[in-house]
C-alpha cells in the first residue's frame, strides 16, 4: 500500500472543505478526518463531490490515535504521506475545557501520530498569537509574556508552543502557519459560515446594530479563505 494520502484533521470545517477540495483538485489523495459534521462543504455551500481520491473517516482529535482502533489507525498511516491539522474550535466564548480538549489536546495527539508514523504535518494556527500587543510581532516569537483577548487565542499559543517542542526536542518535521480572520473568498466573496467577524455585518445589515464603537486607526487582519 503506497503511502501517498494526506490526512486531514477538521476536514469538515470552513477551511478543511477548502484544503480537503484543493488537494484533490491537484491529484492528492486524501484521508479526511470528520467529527460531527460528515459532509464536506464548500465556502460556496456545494458538497466536495465523491471521488476516487477521497477517503472520509470518522474521528475525534481529543482522543489518543485520534479515536481510531489499532487497526484502523496502523491501515491509515501505512497510507498516510503528510497530515495537516485543523481541526480546532475557533469560538471565542467556549469553556476553557473544550479549548483544553480541543484545540491544546487534540494538537498533542495529532503531534504524537506524526510522530508514531514518522510523518510531517502542518499545524494550522492563528496570527492571534501574538495576544494584545501593538508594534511589529515577528514569525520566530511565540510566548513573551504577552496577555491575550481570548482563551481561544491563549489555547492557540498553547498548541503552538507543544509543536514547537517536539520539534526541537523530538525531531517532529512540522510547519506552522497562522492566518489572520478567515473570511469569503477573495474572488466572489463566498463564504459558508456566518461566524466571527460576519455577525457584527449581519446585524448592521438587518438594522439591528445603527451604532459601533471603535477607532479609525485600527485594522483587521482579514485572510481569504482561498489564500489560506
Amino acid at each position: 500500500m503506497t503511502s501517498d494520502a494526506v490526512l486531514v484533521t477538521g476536514a469538515g470545517g470552513l477551511v478543511g472543505a477548502e484544503v480537503v477540495s484543493a488537494l484533490i483538485a491537484q491529484g492528492k489523495r486524501v484521508i479526511a478526518l470528520v467529527h460531527n459534521n460528515h459532509e464536506i462543504v464548500r465556502s460556496d455551500r456545494t458538497a466536495v463531490p465523491q471521488s476516487p481520491l477521497l477517503t472520509t473517516v470518522t474521528g475525534d482529535v481529543c482522543q489518543p490515535q485520534l479515536g481510531l482502533s489499532d487497526a484502523d489507525a496502523a491501515r491509515i498511516g501505512e497510507q498516510t504521506q503528510s497530515i495537516v491539522h485543523l481541526a480546532a474550535t475557533t469560538a471565542f466564548d467556549d469553556s476553557p475545557e473544550h479549548y483544553q480538549n480541543l484545540n491544546i489536546g487534540g494538537s498533542a495527539n495529532v503531534v504524537e501520530l506524526a510522530l508514531q508514523w514518522d510523518v510531517p504535518m502542518v499545524h494550522v494556527s492563528t496570527a492571534y498569537v501574538c495576544g494584545l500587543r501593538s508594534g511589529v510581532v515577528t514569525e520566530d516569537e511565540l510566548d513573551v509574556g504577552q496577555k491575550f483577548g481570548t482563551l481561544y487565542e491563549q489555547s492557540k499559543c498553547r498548541a503552538e508552543e507543544l509543536v514547537r517542542a517536539a520539534i526541537s526536542e523530538r525531531g517532529l518535521r512540522a510547519c506552522i502557519v497562522r492566518p489572520g480572520i478567515v473570511s469569503g473568498r477573495s474572488d466572489t466573496g463566498a463564504v459558508r459560515d456566518y461566524k466571527n467577524l460576519y455577525i457584527v455585518l449581519k446585524l448592521i445589515v438587518e438594522g439591528k446594530l445603527r451604532s459601533l464603537p471603535g477607532r479609525y486607526d485600527a485594522t483587521l487582519s482579514l485572510a481569504p479563505v482561498d489564500h489560506v
